[in-house]
């Protein structure tokens, strides 16, 4: 079984070096969902320019076939509406959109914006509502340290809604603040849901502007031949993610490593932070990614001290990170996990407290669905960041992974959730987090995981990949880099256990 584990490390290695680039890093689309290409549907079919409507055509193609996310009743209703929306068939508002979590009514403002650009009427009620919501939303943006490219669909959302209210004035003062936030290529942040509700928008305000056809050029270059828009490529987090799969495979070593450590060491931000794509700002997760991928070598060393020096001046009051730096955004496990992890690989180079950052980690009741992660949906990511993180496991984390391990299907694949289908990168992934503690995951399961593995690899060397990273929530994304860095992570710790 042992030749077997490492003929796939080694295919599956392959893969990923041949497709490095040349600057070092991985990047890649991820796979099209009805979300980005229904809102870019929505947004050029109200422009006049030929070009438009043929991408539109094309557009409608693809998405009259596309299935909506089903992983969460709200990410299914949010496609299902775009989706009506984008072909143009009759539409009822479903009440069950309403929620009190503030990243799912920024979704819901963003489905009543585009409904209200598609010509459909809302009742004045919700419209009301709606408003009100939407300028208490906007003070509290213009306060806190909100993401700029949520800060752009806000106010992309406040001028369509203000606009049908008849608040011309109102609308044209927040079109003027969301011009200022429009890049240089005519995109905003590169994202194809900001860029096409701020299309939306424009098109009300100056459906002749400069920057409104500088976005529509921008859509209209961007869309796949296949007729579909995609969420952004995540290149700097792909790349730490890869390196800390694949670091000590000889081929990976030899051909890849160097050239991905000198990418990670070009892209660090001035703050000392790394985002989790090119041109964003800092966030912890990426930046803990690439203290857990770097060489703790001289010439990584003065970067290493820039992000640690970054880390302190984040440490919230709790002794906690955040992912971004705005007030309304949480702790996470994950993130705290990876900090954490981060700060304990180079603990004699910071002064950083980490023990509140332990207790809060370690404070879970029992039960895998308690330690899932806020960025990857498979359970097991979250156990495996989490006891990767935590110096000592203990009773409970070994309850937690027998509980995972007793989810094994009769494939010998483990599910994302319990109770679903097996898939390649949730079975790699508890492979890895079971590895922790001896004695939570028997042999017998162990050759049943490993010959489902086998059973599902394509001859390229590749394996099934299914929506795994939250973004935006409650949306899930697939990209193929991440499915490879699981299974080659899960792969090697069985190799390195001698099963």
């Amino acid at each position: 079984m042992i030749n077997s584990v490492e003929w796939m490390v080694s295919q599956a290695t392959n893969y990923i070096v041949e497709r490095q680039y040349i600057d070092g890093s991985w990047r890649e689309a991820p796979d099209p969902r009805i979300t980005e290409t229904a809102l870019a549907c929505i947004a050029l079919q109200k422009a006049v320019d030929p070009d438009c409507r043929k991408s539109v055509h094309r557009a409608r193609e693809w998405i009259q076939n596309a299935i909506p996310q089903n992983h969460d009743r709200t990410a299914e209703l949010i496609e299902e509406t775009l989706k009506t929306l984008a072909l143009g068939d009759r539409f009822s508002i479903e009440s069950k959109l309403n929620s009190s979590d503030p990243i799912l009514i920024a979704r819901t403002r963003l489905l009543y914006a585009a409904m209200l650009s598609a010509g459909y009427e809302i009742p004045d009620s919700i419209l009301s509502g709606l408003r009100t919501d939407l300028e208490v939303a906007y003070k509290t943006a213009r306060k806190a340290e909100s993401k700029p490219w949520s800060l752009s669909e806000l106010f992309s959302v406040r001028v369509i809604v203000e606009y049908r209210a008849g608040n011309h004035d109102v609308a044209e003062k927040t079109m003027r603040e969301l011009a200022n936030l429009q890049g240089a290529d005519g995109s905003f942040f590169g994202n194809p849901i900001s860029s096409s509700i701020a299309l939306m928008a424009m098109l009300m305000i100056e459906p002749e502007g400069r920057g409104t056809r500088q976005c529509a050029s921008y859509l209209l270059s961007s869309q796949h031949t296949d007729g579909t828009w995609r969420f952004i490529p995540v290149d700097i987090w792909d790349t730490t993610l890869i390196i800390r799969a694949c670091r000590g495979v000889p081929i990976f070593d030899s051909k890849a490593l160097g050239p991905a450590v000198r990418f990670l060491l070009a892209q660090q931000n001035p703050d000392g932070g790394w985002s989790c794509r090119k041109d964003m700002d800092s966030d912890n997760d990426t930046t803990a990614a690439a203290l857990l991928a770097l060489p703790d070598e001289p010439d990584s060393w003065p970067a290493i001290d820039k992000a640690l020096a970054y880390f302190s001046r984040h440490q919230g009051s709790d002794g906690l990170w955040r992912t971004w730096h705005h007030t309304q955004d949480p702790p996470v496990p994950d993130v705290v996990a990876h900090v954490v992890s981060a700060l304990n690989r180079f603990d004699g180079r910071h002064d950083m407290s980490i023990d509140n950052a332990l207790l809060w980690l370690a404070d879970r009741e029992k039960g895998v669905m308690n330690w899932a992660a806020d960025w990857y949906y498979p359970i097991s990511y979250g156990i495996l960041e989490i006891i990767n993180a935590l110096p000592q496991c203990g009773v409970k984390m070994r309850d937690v992974l027998l509980e995972l391990a007793d989810g094994q299907n009769a494939d010998g694949g483990w599910p994302p959730r319990p109770g679903q289908k097996s898939r390649p990168s949730a079975t790699a992934l508890t492979l890895a987090a079971c590895a922790y503690i001896p004695g939570t995951l028997d042999n017998a399961k162990k050759v049943k995981a490993l010959r489902y593995l086998r059973k599902n690899m394509s001859t390229d060397g590749t394996w099934p990949g299914y929506p795994d990273m939250f973004g935006p929530r409650p949306l899930l994304s697939h990209y193929q880099n991440e499915t490879q860095a699981f299974i080659v992570m899960g792969l090697r710790t069985v190799r390195d256990s001698g099963a």
